[in-house]
Order: C-alpha cells, then structure tokens, then sequence
C-alpha cells in the first residue's frame, strides 16, 4: 500500500460533544448545534445522499490528529485525538488507504450502489476499477474503517475513473485521503495534472453530472478547475418508439444497398475494421471497437462499399451492459449518404433487446440524434482539472 499526505488533519468527523463544549472566537458553542460545517464529501460519479449539515452549525476548533504507520508497509493510518489543552473529547475509527484488489467486488459494488446516485457505477464496477483502458490497467485505492471498506478509487494515467464514498462515512477525511492517494499515485508515475472521468476509452461519464453539485464543490474547494464547455450525454427512448424498429433499420439498409453500399454487423474476428478506423480516426475508438467485437453477438455495425470501410457505429464497448451508444464514424467521402443513420438504428435495435433507454454519450451534432430516433432527455457533465505540483 502507499503512504499519502493528508490534507483534512483537523477536520473532526461530524458528532456531537459528550464533554464540556469548545469554544469558538470567545463564544460558547451550543451543545446541540456543534456539528462543524465544512462541506463534507459527495463522491465523484454519484450524489452525495446524506443530509447536509444544519444550517445553525458552528465550526468548531478542529482536533489534532494522529497520523501513524499501520502494519502493512506503505499504508496510512488516521485517528483523531484529544486537541491540547481542551476538555472535549472526540475519537474516529482508523482509517486505511491502499490498494484493494477483484476479491473485494462483492463489496465495491455495494458500496457504489448505496454511494452513486447519478451514475450506473455498481452494474459497471469490475470495468472501471480494474478494466483497461488504452493505456492499461488502473489503480484501485480502498478506504477502510478498521475492516469495513468505507470508499473506493480508481485512476488511470492522468484520470481519476471513480472517487466515492459510503454516505455514512463522510465528513471524516476518507475522501480527502482517497483524492491525495490518487494524486499520490500520478506523481509516480511522472502525471503533472489530473482530470476527473473522462478517461478515453474506459470512462463511467465524460465528466461530473452538474446536479452532483456537492461533488463539485467539494473539488473546486480543494483547487481543482473546470474545463473547457460542459459535455452532453443525450437518452433515446429504444422501445415503444415507431422510429426505432427492425423494419426501419432493414429498410434504411436496402436504401443503403441501392447506393453501392453494404451494411451489416461486423464479425467478432474483424481486425480490419480496428486498423482501419485508427488509421482514419485515431484515438481511443479501436480500443472501445475492440470491447464491442467482444460481445455475442458483435455490438459492432459497419458499412463497405467494394470491400473497403466506409462507416461504423458501436454500442456497448464503454459500459458494457448499460446500453451505451458510441463510436460512431464515417469516412469523408461517403458522408450525405445515410450511413450514418442506417448503422445508428441497427446499434438502436440491439439495445431494445435489454434496455428501455439508449444513452449517447459525448455527442456531436444533436439535431441527427433527435431527427433520427429523437432524444427523450439530457445529461450534461462538467470537467475539472488539477495540476500537480
């Protein structure tokens, strides 16, 4: 495990005095309202689901903490003590942060099933803290309170994947702990900066959703920095819907078909396709491709015109098993001939068969989503950045 700074050293975990109360710029701290304020952490990829703190909270005098070397080499220990010179009182758990491997996934997925609540994170748990991506393999950091896992972490080169943290553990520095392993882990590895999700390639969204206003707060007050335009992830209603049916896509292929042009599924052993759509495209499409291929049957459609690709489309390579639509593509010189859309309602059919709902993520041009099969609603996603110094 790694040894990691801990930033919240004073930040005492949100209970109430059993001892005489504190007092705070010469005031006296009303016994029933000493809960300190300060934020608490809402995971990354979810929504924070505990109560915020009451309004009429003092911030109290933080504690000192006690920050020891646990047994296992590399491993951070931090319990909280009695502050100098103060009657008060105010014990936490030790908390453990270090690697945690796939024999914990009964409990990660737990835990992000009661941690997120904007994000399918748990029905994709084993993919995002242990899946490659285009650069390899993650880390994935757990938090534990003596032996209950409390939070996890992923990260990936200059990305974290997934921060969370169970809603009744917050307020006590487990995640300060968690994001300063992660920053921990980048630094060895020669990372100068750190974004938060939109990992390409293997991503859980291409950002933070921007309802989970806890989560990004609680960033921006540790200097982490938005960037750049919010991202939008669009929903196509997949079933009930007279747009998206298997007629209309055979029908839109036979259009396709008059035009030179042949539209199929791609075969799980087409390796073709992923040179061809690195060489015409690049970036992290071949590896989500490749994920695609891997699924029965191939979540992959293509077009070809005299044996040469000219157009794909994929669902299921990021996410697998949400139903998530991505990537798309088609070569220049074919485009304006309805490929595009022949191979997005053949991806759409393939959905239907296990989800209500397609989602789109990081979209293009959203009037061809809505005139195509029509966007029933929206996800919009905010980016943020640190640099590491």
């Amino acid at each position: 495990m790694m040894q990691v700074p801990h930033p919240d050293i004073g930040r005492p975990p949100r209970r109430r005095f059993t001892r005489s109360p504190l007092l705070h710029g010469g005031g006296r701290v009303d016994r029933r309202s000493s809960r300190r304020l300060h934020g608490g952490f809402p995971s990354i990829g979810d929504a924070s689901r505990s109560a915020r703190p009451d309004a009429r909270a003092h911030r109290l005098v933080p504690k000192t903490l006690a920050v020891t070397q646990a047994d296992t080499p590399g491993q951070i220990t931090v319990a909280r003590r009695r502050s100098p010179g103060r009657s008060a009182v105010c014990y936490g758990a030790p908390v453990r942060v270090g690697p945690i491997d796939r024999s914990r996934l009964p409990e990660i997925t737990a835990l992000l099933e009661a941690s997120c609540a904007f994000d399918r994170a748990a029905q994709v748990a084993d993919e995002k803290l242990f899946g490659a991506g285009p650069s390899g393999l993650p880390d994935a950091l757990g938090a534990w309170e003596h032996d209950a896992l409390v939070g996890v972490a992923a990260i990936a080169g200059t990305r974290i994947r997934v921060l969370a943290i169970l809603p009744e553990a917050r307020r006590r520095g487990i995640g300060s702990a968690l994001l300063d392993a992660c920053c921990a882990t980048a630094r060895r590895a020669g990372v100068t900066s750190l974004r938060t999700l939109d990992q390409p390639g293997n991503y859980l969204a291409p950002g933070i959703d921007e309802r989970n206003t806890l989560a990004i707060g609680w960033l921006e007050r540790r200097g982490w920095q938005r960037q750049g335009e919010v991202r939008v992830n669009v929903l196509i209603e997949v079933r009930g819907n007279p747009r998206v049916s298997t007629a209309r896509a055979e029908a839109l292929a036979v259009v396709a078909a008059g035009r030179g042009y042949e539209v199929r599924r791609a075969r799980p052993d087409e390796h073709a396709l992923l040179d061809a759509v690195g060489a015409e495209f690049g970036g992290a499409w071949p590896f989500e491709l490749s994920r695609s291929l891997a699924s029965d049957p191939p979540g992959v459609h293509v077009a070809l015109r005299d044996g040469a690709y000219c157009a794909f489309a994929a669902h299921d390579g990021n996410n697998r098993g949400l139903g998530w639509f991505g990537p798309t593509g088609t070569w220049p010189a074919h485009r304006g001939q309805g490929l595009g859309e022949a191979l997005l309602l053949a991806c759409l059919v393939d959905v239907a068969a296990h989800h209500p709902r397609c989602e789109v993520a990081w979209i293009g041009p959203r009037p061809f989503y809505d005139r195509v099969a029509g966007i029933a609603a929206d996800r919009r996603f905010v980016v943020l950045a640190r640099e590491l110094t």
